[in-house]
């Protein structure tokens, strides 16, 4: 019977990638041979590093990625904003959502949650955040964008 060889694509690494981080058996250093890694792979990289609590790993990638100009999207944010959110670091938790905008890239749903989950943590006393508060509420009154 012929065996057949299956050449993984960058999907079937990704799930990978997605394995060996969850189950602590990776690192950042990994790198995929013959295969460019797209925003997805980035992204799974950055949660596993996060999940895993190499906050300093997670940063370093995510500075690489910037110097790199790499394509960002939100996701790749808001698993850097979860993770400073849970680690009560508000300062770096608002500058991240300020880079957001400043890439051209919109807050999406789970971004606003959990900022203002981190609002409510702080009772909404720290003015950085209260900043956040009006911006999240200056599109109608209501922090919707009024669909034309």
């Amino acid at each position: 019977m012929p065996q057949r060889v299956l050449k993984p694509d960058i999907e079937m690494v990704n799930a990978m990638f997605k394995g060996l981080f969850r189950s602590c058996r990776c690192s950042n250093e990994m790198q995929v041979v013959g295969m460019i890694p797209n925003s997805q792979t980035y992204a799974i990289m950055l949660d596993g590093l996060c999940r895993n609590k190499n906050i300093s790993e997670a940063l370093a990638l995510f500075h690489k990625m910037e110097r790199n100009d790499l394509d960002f999207n939100v996701v790749m944010y808001n698993i850097l904003i979860d993770t400073f959110c849970k680690d009560k670091k508000l300062n770096t938790t608002r500058a991240l959502f300020v880079n957001l905008s400043s890439r051209g890239l919109q807050p999406n749903v789970k971004t606003y949650t959990m900022m203002i989950q981190d609002i409510l943590s702080t009772k909404g006393q720290d003015p950085a955040l209260q900043e956040v508060i009006k911006k999240l509420m200056s599109k109608d009154g209501h922090g919707m964008q009024e669909i034309k």
